[in-house]
């Protein structure tokens, strides 16, 4: 897998004229961005996150006592009536800094899951509007052969009435436009299911009927697996989350270490002081001040050295995780050009079988109007034209949504 072979294939047309930037298909896709309720979960979760800068940025809450004596000590200057103590403790230096930047890459993990969660909604999206107009091309074949079907039997019954045919050539067809009918009905109601799937993304009236652009020709695919391997690293929004994840840890790493310093606390201590009544000494009742340095040494080490061991496991676990994502990702993209491909073969038989039908229908019409033979033939030829109409149709399906199955890993 390290050492991919290039998968270059181009195509110069697309599906029904359809760019990602045609109407309505980019509406849609505005709409999933403005109103899918995951993505405006995500969305509000990434801004929770980003409130926790000023969080970990705050200082440890001072410390103040208070303290009045039962029996005062007596000091020279007169007895201690009350006594404050008041203390504010500093983590070591960059440790807050170091929380910081622990905040801001979880926050960019949360970034990257909207990222990749859009593009999987934009994939869906995309994917159920190409059924839609999938379905819609099949229904026009369907309607173009029941017209082939209504133009042949006015032939029959012409010929039914000259008595040089038999009328049950007109209820076979007639059973054949029906058939049909009723296979269009029921893919109206397969675009029912399309709609709800659409409506659903975007957060809209179930109701909404969506309009897609017509299934026209085949699509376009330009890959090269050594290109998209680099753009994976660089941009595809699970890998980018995994990069996040290891900087969270490295920075995790880093703050155990600066935890793992002092921590420094400065304080006063204020003592008021009674005047005595039995002597003046110089100073009498003058009150005390204490200014005060406190260190806090952590002194126990396996709980830091634990932790940066454990680090160290996660980061390496990811990296493979990310290595088995591109392998993965990878193979399904070699996996859809395979279907690509198909799709390009299905096209193309289907396009010379379909025009070697038409000539030799056209000819067993003619024998037919003239002589009344082959009608079997007919009936056959136009259940082999449709099923070759249908399976380009299948293949120019097949091809684009292999298309934007990788646009799901390329498309940023």
């Amino acid at each position: 897998m390290k050492n991919s072979r290039k998968l270059i294939l181009v195509v110069v047309s697309f599906i029904c004229g359809l760019s990602l930037n045609a109407q309505p298909l980019d509406t849609l896709l505005r709409e999933v961005v403005e109103n899918n309720p995951e993505l405006k979960a995500l969305a509000l979760e990434y801004e929770a996150e980003l409130l926790r800068i000023d969080q970990v940025r705050e200082l440890p809450n001072p410390q103040l006592g208070v303290g009045i004596p039962i029996s005062p000590p007596e000091t020279r200057l007169g007895p201690q009536i009350l006594m404050v103590s008041a203390s504010q403790m500093f983590p070591w230096f960059g440790t807050l800094d170091a929380k910081e930047e622990v905040v801001i890459s979880m926050s960019k993990v949360r970034y990257e899951k909207i990222s990749a969660l859009r593009l999987v909604l934009f994939n869906k999206v995309k994917v159920a509007y190409t059924k839609i107009a999938f379905v819609d091309a099949k229904i026009i074949v369907m309607d173009s052969i029941i017209d082939h079907f209504e133009a042949l039997s006015r032939i029959v019954i012409a010929r039914v009435e000259t008595n040089a045919s038999s009328a049950a050539n007109v209820l076979r067809i007639q059973l054949r436009i029906d058939d049909l009918k009723q296979q269009i009905k029921k893919m109206n109601l397969e675009k029912q299911s399309l709609y709800a799937v659409i409506n659903g993304i975007t957060n809209a009236n179930f109701e909404k009927v969506i309009e897609a652009d017509q299934l026209d020709t085949g699509p376009l695919l330009l890959v090269d697996t050594d290109q998209i391997r680099q753009s994976l690293r660089a941009h595809y929004p699970l890998m980018l989350k995994i990069d996040q994840q290891i900087e969270v840890s490295k920075g995790r790493t880093l703050l155990n270490k600066k935890m793992g310093s002092p921590s420094l606390a400065f304080g006063l201590d204020y003592a008021l002081v009674s005047k005595r009544t039995d002597a003046s000494p110089a100073g009498n009742g003058r009150d005390i001040f204490v200014p005060k340095v406190m260190v806090s040494i952590p002194i126990y080490r396996k709980g830091f050295k634990a932790r940066d061991k454990q680090e160290l496991l996660i980061q390496d676990a990811l990296n493979l995780h990310k290595d088995d994502l591109e392998n993965r990702i990878i193979a399904e993209i070699i996996t859809l050009e395979t279907v690509f491909n198909q799709g390009q073969l299905d096209i193309e038989l289907a396009k010379s079988q379909l025009k070697t039908a038409d000539h030799v229908y056209s000819i067993i019409l003619t024998e037919y109007s003239v002589n009344g033979r082959n009608f079997d033939d007919l009936l056959e030829l136009e259940n082999l034209m449709l099923t070759y109409k249908l399976q380009m149709i299948s293949g120019i399906f097949n091809a684009t949504k292999a298309v934007l199955d990788i646009e799901k890993y390329t498309d940023f």
